[in-house]
C-alpha cells in the first residue's frame, strides 16, 4: 500500500473520509466517543480498527496510541504534545 495511512479521530459515521481512498489516504484506525456511532462507522468501514471511548481517559488513549504504532498510522498530534507527562 502506498500513500498515507492515518487515523480518523472523532469519526462519527465517517462522512468526512468518504473519498480519502481516492486520494491515496488509507484510514486504518478510528476513534469515536459513543458506541452507537462507532457501530455505524464500522458498518461502512469494516476494514478500519475502531477504538471506542473518550481519548482523555488513559486506557482509551493508550489503546489508540498502541494500535497506531502497530499499524504505522500517522498522527498529526504527537503523544508528548497531547499528554506531556507521557513519553
Amino acid at each position: 500500500m502506498h500513500g498515507l495511512t492515518g487515523i480518523s479521530m472523532f469519526s462519527s459515521a465517517g462522512v468526512a473520509e468518504t473519498y480519502l481512498e481516492d486520494l491515496n489516504i488509507h484510514i486504518r484506525l478510528a476513534n469515536e466517543l459513543l458506541q452507537e456511532r462507532a457501530d455505524y462507522y464500522s458498518h461502512f468501514y469494516p476494514q478500519v480498527d475502531m477504538v471506542v471511548g473518550d481519548i482523555m481517559r488513559d486506557e482509551v488513549f493508550s489503546a489508540l496510541n498502541k494500535k497506531r504504532r502497530i499499524q504505522g498510522s500517522h498522527c498529526l498530534v504527537e503523544e508528548r504534545l497531547f499528554h506531556p507527562q507521557r513519553n
